[in-house]
C-alpha cells in the first residue's frame, strides 16, 4: 500500500451480524463513476480464484485512489444489502461491515418488541398488552395472568433489559430466544426463555406456546449425587393427576399436590415427595410427562438441559440481639438465583425466599416465630438460568438472642469432598 493510495478491508455479515461467505463484493467509485479501476479481492493474497467471501465474511478493495469515495455493496442469494460509503485517505486502512436488511417481518418483530418493553420501563401495562395476542398462552398462563404479572412487575420499580437471539420464522409463527435482565430495588435477577409469536392480520404478536400448563425438569445436585426433578404449576387449582415416566424411574412416579405461594398469590405446585431419580445430568435425559385435568390427559415431553456442580459455602445463620434470623452464604459464580429453604427437624416446611439476586448471598427470615431450643434444617439453593440447582444444606438450634448453634456440612476446597460437622455458637454479632 502506498502513501496516496488507501485500502479497504472489510466483512459481509448478516442482520444478526454473522459473517457470511459466499457473497460477492462490488463497488462504485465516485472519482471514476464509468469504470471500475480498484481489484476486488476476497484474501490478502488476491487470490485469482477466490470470488466470493470466505467463512469469515472478508473482503478488500486495495489500492483506492486518496480523496475517492466509495460505494460498496454485496449481493448474495436469500439477502438484499445496503450501500456503504467508504471516503478514503491514502496510506490508511478502512474498515466497516456491509450487514443484510432484515427481512419485513423479522424486523417488525424487533420494532414491536422493543416498544413493549419500552412500555413496560415507561410503567404502562396497557401499553405492553397492546402487542400480547388476545389468545394468548404459554404454560398455563393466560392474557390476564400475565397482565396482573407485568403490573406487579411495574409496582415493585421493576426494569427490563434483554438480548435476542437469531428470530426463526416459520408460516405466521416465530420464535425468539431472550436473556432478560430484570433490574429491581433490591437488585438484578437473570432470566431466560423463548418468546412465541404469531402474525395476526399485519401485526406480529406475543403469542405463548399455547401450553395449557407448567410443567418443568430440572437436575438437582444434592450431597448423594445429582436428581432429577419434576414441578407441575396448578395456579387455577384443575389438574387431578400427574404421572412421570423416563430415565431411572421404574414403571412411573406420581406426582402430589402441594399448597404455595409465589408472589402473595396461593398455587398448586405438584412434585414427587420421595425424591427424584438418579441422573448423570450430562446425557441430557427426557421424561414424558402426562397431565390429567378436566378435559383429559395432555402429554409433554422434557429434556434436562445442564446442571449446576459447586455448592454454595459458609452458610452461618445468624440472630442478632433481638433481631431477626439472617441467612449468609458464600454463592457460587455463574447462578442466576438463590433460595433458602427452612424446614423443622423432620423436614416439613416452614419457610422459603426465592429468586434472590446472585449479588445479595443473604436472606432475613420473616416467617412465625422460632422456638427456643428446636432444631432446624434448612438448603441454600444455587439456581441457574435453567432452574437446575445444588442444595447445601445447614443444621442448627435455635437460641434466640442468645445466639445460634449450627451443624453444617462443610466442603474441602482443594478437594470437593465433604468434611465432618462442625458445631459453632454464634454470640449474637452479625459479623462474626
Amino acid at each position: 500500500m502506498s502513501l496516496d493510495k488507501g485500502i479497504i478491508r472489510a466483512r459481509v455479515r448478516d442482520h444478526n451480524g454473522i459473517n457470511l461467505s459466499c457473497a460477492v463484493v462490488t463497488y462504485q467509485s465516485t472519482k471514476y463513476p464509468s469504470s471500475s479501476p480498484y481489484q476486488v479481492c476476497y484474501d490478502d493474497a488476491c487470490t485469482p480464484t477466490i470470488t466470493s467471501t470466505p467463512t469469515d465474511g472478508r473482503y478488500l478493495i486495495k489500492n483506492v485512489e486518496e480523496g475517492d469515495t466509495v460505494l460498496a455493496t454485496a449481493t448474495k442469494e436469500g439477502y438484499t444489502f445496503p450501500t456503504r460509503t467508504f471516503s478514503t485517505y491514502g496510506g490508511t486502512v478502512h474498515q466497516g461491515s456491509i450487514s443484510s436488511i432484515a427481512p419485513p417481518d423479522e424486523q417488525a418483530i424487533r420494532d414491536g418488541f422493543v416498544s413493549a418493553v419500552a412500555a413496560i420501563n415507561a410503567g404502562n401495562a396497557a401499553g405492553f398488552m397492546a402487542f400480547v395476542s388476545t389468545n394468548y398462552l404459554d404454560d398455563g398462563e393466560t392474557r390476564t395472568d400475565l397482565q396482573t404479572n407485568v403490573q406487579g412487575l411495574i409496582d415493585m420499580g421493576g426494569q427490563l433489559s434483554y438480548v435476542l437471539g437469531t428470530i426463526t420464522i416459520q408460516g405466521e409463527t416465530a420464535t425468539v430466544p431472550v436473556t432478560w435482565t430484570i433490574t429491581l430495588p433490591t437488585g438484578q435477577e437473570v432470566d431466560q426463555e423463548t418468546l412465541i409469536f404469531r402474525k395476526e392480520g399485519t401485526s406480529w404478536l406475543i403469542y405463548g406456546n399455547q401450553q395449557r400448563h407448567d410443567v418443568r425438569v430440572s437436575s438437582q445436585h444434592w450431597a448423594s449425587g445429582y436428581h432429577a426433578a419434576f414441578h407441575v404449576n396448578d395456579p387455577v387449582r384443575q389438574i387431578t393427576g400427574v404421572t412421570v415416566t423416563g430415565p431411572g424411574i421404574t414403571n412411573s412416579l406420581s406426582l402430589t399436590p402441594h399448597d404455595q405461594v409465589w408472589d402473595g398469590q396461593p398455587v398448586v405446585v405438584w412434585w414427587y415427595d420421595g425424591g427424584g431419580p438418579s441422573i448423570d445430568p450430562s446425557t441430557a435425559p427426557t421424561y414424558i410427562i402426562t397431565v390429567t385435568d378436566g378435559t383429559g390427559s395432555t402429554v409433554y415431553n422434557r429434556q434436562i438441559t445442564g446442571w449446576v456442580e459447586q455448592f454454595a459455602a459458609n452458610l452461618s445463620p445468624v440472630v442478632t440481639a433481638g433481631g431477626p434470623v439472617i441467612f449468609t452464604w458464600t454463592g457460587i459464580p455463574g447462578a442466576a438465583n438463590y433460595a433458602v429453604e427452612l424446614n423443622d427437624a423432620n423436614f416439613n416446611r416452614l419457610w422459603n425466599k426465592y429468586d434472590i439476586p446472585p449479588t445479595r448471598p443473604w436472606a432475613v427470615y420473616n416467617g412465625d416465630p422460632l422456638v427456643q431450643e428446636n432444631t432446624y434444617r434448612y438448603w441454600v439453593v444455587s439456581r441457574d438460568a435453567n432452574e437446575n440447582s445444588s442444595f447445601a444444606e445447614g443444621l442448627f438450634t435455635y437460641n434466640g438472642p442468645a445466639g445460634i448453634s449450627f451443624t453444617q456440612q462443610v466442603t474441602a476446597a482443594a478437594t470437593g469432598a465433604a468434611l465432618q460437622g462442625v458445631a459453632v455458637t454464634l454470640d449474637g454479632n452479625p459479623n462474626p
